[in-house]
């Protein structure tokens, strides 16, 4: 997935069928799971289990770049869904 420069989607969410693991390629990636909230450079790693709440952001002026995993796949037309709102130029409030 590719995430341009101050985004702030999707919206915190959970899902309850599938976990996810997000690995950055590149710039910087925001990633929420709980209350745990970490800046991922590239070669990182978070988890997010089933149902726990998470979300990204790249508070960063550089494009970010992620390999997201997920566990059954949901398919990747959710990713073009959200492709869809972030060409759409929606900003929300960003991730502390």
């Amino acid at each position: 997935m590719t995430v341009p420069p101050d985004s702030n989607v999707p919206p915190p969410h959970s899902d309850s069928s599938n976990e996810e693991l997000v690995y950055v390629l590149d710039g910087t990636l925001r990633y929420r799971v709980g209350p745990e909230v970490r800046d991922l450079a590239p070669g990182e790693t978070m988890h997010t289990p089933r149902g726990v709440v998470h979300a990204f952001s790249n508070a960063s002026e550089r494009t970010a770049r992620a390999l997201i995993i997920q566990s059954p796949d949901i398919g990747a037309q959710y990713f073009k869904d959200v492709a869809a709102v972030v060409h759409l130029g929606i900003r929300r409030t960003r991730l502390p």
